[in-house]
């Protein structure tokens, strides 16, 4: 470790240690089944246009839009998952959107489903129909005998856990395998991708996916070795490592680098220093996703069982990024969705997604000759 990371080595032990209490079954499975799942997961789909953006010269705003509306979609379901999982209540829906009803008896349809039950999408001159509402709507399943509850789970039915499952094999991909047929269409050039902190390759298996794992030469790594054993027995051919963002020489820049939910996790001085670090090594894009970051003017740091876990200043985030010449692009993904997708107040609640969210896509600004 060098000089100056040194400081950091007790509290890189206490974050690996904070991770390897898991068992493997765990890291690889717990965020796929959750609306952390990459294939709907709005942060995990910004992440991948940041870097189609960067990689592809064409006009792909309008298949972002769409895949935005679809998580959207993905989220409200979750949102009213005791009540979706009747398949009684989801035939209601069908019936009450094929006639242009306001509501059922029991839900008030709320404008994205209405958008995307009639939702055609132009790209490259073709014409793709989404077929993911209507899946939602007609996922099958036997669910006699069941019980009411599963032990362990709480108020969570059984019905409900199975609704979910299904939900994600059935629809979660949906657009991951439109942009697999894309693809191998499209112009677009190689690029050096680094995901620090990648846990289980949880999103690189959605960019491995859709195929755009073909177009650049990635590599992450992880303090926490149980992650690592996981994500290279799914993936044995990916660059995938041990390291710590406090010593990982990286050895040379990268042009996209994305990092998910890492920070709050961190000292402040280890905040402030992995920004940098990352800051220095980015040549062109850095999409860092946050889970607890807020509009005050100084980070609110907690130290929890031997870590962190911290309430960042995004000002202050934003501050230090533009420092190293970069534009910073603020998504605060409650308000994202609020705004473009007029979501109604009712609806956009820390239920559908978590308020403090937030995903900044940074920039580097073009030297002048």
């Amino acid at each position: 470790m060098s000089e100056d990371a040194s400081v950091f080595r007790e509290e890189s032990q206490s974050l690996a240690n904070a991770w390897m209490r898991h068992d493997e079954e765990f890291l690889a499975s717990y965020l796929k089944l959750s609306v952390q799942n990459p294939g709907f997961n709005p942060q995990s789909i910004l992440t991948r246009y940041a870097i189609l953006e960067y990689l592809c010269d064409e006009d792909i705003s309008e298949m972002k839009y769409n895949e935005l509306l679809f998580s959207a979609v993905m989220l409200w379901v979750y949102q009213n998952m005791e009540i979706l999982d009747d398949p009684y209540e989801r035939k209601s829906l069908q019936y009450a959107l094929e006639t242009g009803a306001e509501s059922t008896e029991t839900i008030r349809i709320p404008r994205i489903l209405k958008e995307a039950w009639s939702r055609i999408i132009i790209f490259k001159g073709e014409k793709i129909l989404p077929t993911y509402l209507k899946k939602i709507l007609n996922i099958n399943g036997d669910n006699s005998g069941i019980a009411e509850t599963k032990p362990g789970i709480g108020d969570i039915s059984e019905r409900e856990i199975n609704y979910q499952r299904k939900l994600n094999q059935e629809v979660a991909t949906e657009f991951l395998d439109i942009w697999r047929r894309l693809l191998p269409s499209m112009k677009i050039r190689r690029g050096d991708v680094l995901e620090p902190a990648c846990g289980a390759a949880n999103d690189y298996s959605a960019i491995r996916y859709m195929g755009l794992d073909k177009f650049i030469n990635y590599q992450g790594f992880d303090i926490c070795e149980k992650n690592v054993k996981v994500a290279r027995s799914l993936y044995q051919d990916a660059n995938i490592t041990i390291g710590n963002i406090y010593d990982e020489a990286f050895g040379k820049n990268y042009d996209v680098i994305y990092v998910h939910d890492l920070f709050e996790h961190l000292s402040e001085k280890g905040v402030g220093f992995s920004i940098e670090k990352l800051c220095r090594h980015c040549d062109c894009v850095l999409c860092l996703n946050f889970f607890n970051m807020e509009e005050i003017p100084e980070h609110i740091i907690r130290s929890v069982a031997g870590y962190h876990w911290n309430t960042l200043s995004r000002p202050k985030i934003c501050e230090l990024i533009e420092s190293f010449g970069f534009d910073v692009q603020t998504i605060n993904i409650l308000s994202f969705f609020r705004d473009v997708y007029c979501l109604e107040p009712e609806i956009a609640t820390e239920e559908f997604y978590n308020p403090r969210a937030h995903t900044l896509i940074c920039r580097k600004r073009k030297s002048r000759q």
